[in-house]
């Protein structure tokens, strides 16, 4: 039967763990913050993902201007009524989001709001486009300029993605919380109007 180790040998044991920075009684370490921002920015690349084909449609259309509004999934919009507060020459595109995870509370964080707007100007301007996968990839010395689907063309800068609406950008992205109302029946018949929490996302194609 093996003997028990020693006080010396548990010690330095310890002092080894402490030393890395682990906690003996936690396997891996993490940084909850890290992993809120991971999530968050998953989620939004997702959203995105279904948002451009829309806009796209629009571009290809030959319309300018497209304004989007997004319904969390604890809002639902079929059951709200008449839009109202828009004139016909902006007429929205609605859309009902689903996950467990697009509720108010998650659309009201200033950074789920950034992000949605960076990723969707990234998208339209082509900044940032998916990566090809590996065996695809063709072999090149240099970037060449790249179209938009808007038909313009964007230089692009490596290491330079933190600030993706320059001044002089040729497409306008906004993306806010905004309350909007709608004008409903009662069952008595009477009109009523309600409001219901929303995110808007503006695109101005200048």
């Amino acid at each position: 039967m093996a003997s028990p180790p020693s006080y010396e040998e548990i010690a330095s044991e310890h002092r080894e763990i402490f030393a890395d920075g682990r906690d003996p009684k936690t396997p891996q370490r993490f940084s909850i913050r890290e992993e809120v921002d991971a999530s968050r920015e998953r989620h939004v690349a997702a959203i995105v993902t279904k948002l451009v084909p829309l806009i796209r449609g629009r571009a290809k259309s030959g319309l300018s201007k497209s304004k989007l509004i997004l319904f969390p999934s604890d809002q639902e919009c079929s059951r709200k009524g008449e839009l109202i507060g828009f004139s016909d020459a902006e007429i929205p595109i609605i859309i009902q989001l689903e996950s467990r995870h697009d509720t108010t509370e998650f659309w009201m964080q200033k950074e789920a709001l950034g992000q949605l707007q960076d990723k969707i100007l990234a998208a339209i301007l082509d900044i940032s486009p998916p990566p090809m996968p590996e065996r695809l990839q063709p072999k090149r010395d240099s970037l060449p300029n790249k179209p938009s689907f808007f038909g313009r063309k964007k230089d692009r800068v490596l290491g330079q993605n933190s600030n993706l609406q320059p001044s002089k950008a040729t497409v306008i992205v906004e993306v806010k919380q905004d309350e909007i109302y709608f004008r409903k029946q009662s069952e008595f018949g009477l009109l009523e109007t309600g409001a219901g929490n929303v995110v808007v996302l503006s695109i101005d194609v200048q």
